[in-house]
């Protein structure tokens, strides 16, 4: 007797041996129904294309009427029909492809699968040794091609859970997992911009259906796919597939965790090492330039602001201390009063802007992101802030403009 027969028996057998597992729970677990004299026990099973097979019991009292139901589904290894010729259907599980096609014995003249990334098929024949064959492992959602000679029934593990099919451009040849008869259009909905075309094999006429997302309605012969269906898909660019589960349900896609946006301080006024507008400077009105503050850690308590020129001539002239700033986004132009002034390098509170006596200096603002207020009062220097603000600091931004 051929493997796929005895398979087959054994589908049958095994339907027969759950409907007997549904009885007895039925038995067990269905609460009388009241005053029940008379009633009858409808046991039902369905075997669906994709392996699972639903068992519903149905208890009802014929003087009454009324009902109590029992149901759920259980996943079996599915049976998938090929027909003598060509075949292209999925294949469910992970397993060595001799292990995987043994049960269809002689009947398997040849097997391909497709390579997207290097463009070419992978081969397994079943008399051929396995150094020779290119084709050595099944995995799950394997688009295959099956040459028999005569038709059998390829027994698969079950799945039933919704999954992401990554496609590369150009030819893809992948299994639809999601449920029976769904349309092709709404299946292809979400890759519908990078497909296109779709091609199903019709076993029983030897011949591809297509769908194509621009052609004409008429002119499309694919109309739906079922679970275990292997299809081409030729991609203008890379996309990822959603399939759903076979209850329709697409399981929602892990949280994308964002990267934290990095703590930055810029000018509207100068971009980071451009030239400082002289109305900012000794040379105009020495007013402070605008700054904007991004990515501040959440739990800052206070800011506070140092800018100190480290090109001066006798060591680093410090032009503007500033702390405990409540946290903000921006510090606008020509601020009058910001948090607590410290002193600069002329003895004085507030900015002073830049003055170099020659040459090109660097101007470094610097702004940190404290865990708690500052116990300093006004005028304390940028050493005092340094030492203070030690073991402190959540993070650091900086901004470096020039002036000649």
């Amino acid at each position: 007797m051929p493997k796929h027969t005895v398979a087959s028996r054994r589908r049958i057998g095994a339907l027969i041996a759950l409907a007997a597992v549904a009885l007895l729970v039925a038995l067990a677990m269905f609460p009388p129904v009241a005053g029940a004299t008379t009633g009858t026990l409808t046991i039902t099973t369905v075997a669906t294309n994709s392996g699972a097979v639903s068992l519903r019991a149905t208890a009802t009292d014929l003087s009454t009427g009324d009902t109590s139901s029992l149901g759920g589904e259980i996943q079996v290894a599915r049976d998938v029909a090929l027909v003598a010729g060509w075949n292209l259907v999925g294949w469910t599980g992970a397993t060595p492809v001799r292990e995987a096609t043994a049960s269809l014995g002689d009947a398997l003249l040849a097997a391909f699968t497709w390579d997207a990334s290097s463009r070419a098929f992978h081969s397994f024949s079943p008399t051929a040794p396995d150094f020779i064959n290119s084709l050595n492992e099944l995995t799950l959602g394997d688009g295959v091609w099956a040459n028999l000679s005569e038709a059998a029934s390829w027994p698969q593990p079950p799945f039933a859970k919704a999954r992401e099919v990554p496609l590369s451009i150009g030819f893809n040849l992948v299994m639809w997992t999601g449920p029976d008869d769904t349309p092709v259009a709404d299946a292809i909905a979400a890759i519908a911009g990078s497909l296109d075309g779709l091609f199903l094999w019709h076993a029983a006429a030897q011949q591809f259906l297509t769908y194509r997302p621009t052609a004409l309605a008429f002119l499309n012969t694919a109309a739906t796919l079922r679970f275990g269906d292997g299809v081409w898909l030729r991609m203008t660019q890379a996309a990822t597939w959603t399939q759903p589960a076979l209850d329709g349900e697409v399981s929602p896609a892990p949280p994308v965790e964002e990267e934290p946006q990095p703590f930055a301080l810029t000018s509207s006024a100068f971009a980071a090492n451009e030239r400082i507008p002289a109305m900012h400077t000794c040379d105009g009105a020495n007013t402070s330039p605008p700054l904007a503050l991004t990515g501040t850690p959440s739990t800052a308590v206070t800011l506070a602001l140092i800018l100190d020129d480290p090109d001066a001539p006798g060591g680093t002239w410090v032009h503007w201390v500033a702390f405990n700033i409540p946290p903000t986004d921006e510090i606008s132009a020509d601020v009058a009063l910001l948090g607590t002034s410290g002193s600069n390098s002329w003895d004085l509170t507030g900015y002073g802007g830049p003055c170099p006596p020659s040459g090109t200096h660097r101007y470094v603002f610097t702004v940190y992101a404290l865990d708690s207020a500052i116990a300093l009062g006004e005028g304390a220097t940028k050493a005092d802030l340094l030492s203070a603000i030690d073991g402190h600091v959540l993070g650091t931004a900086q901004l470096i403009g020039l002036f000649r």
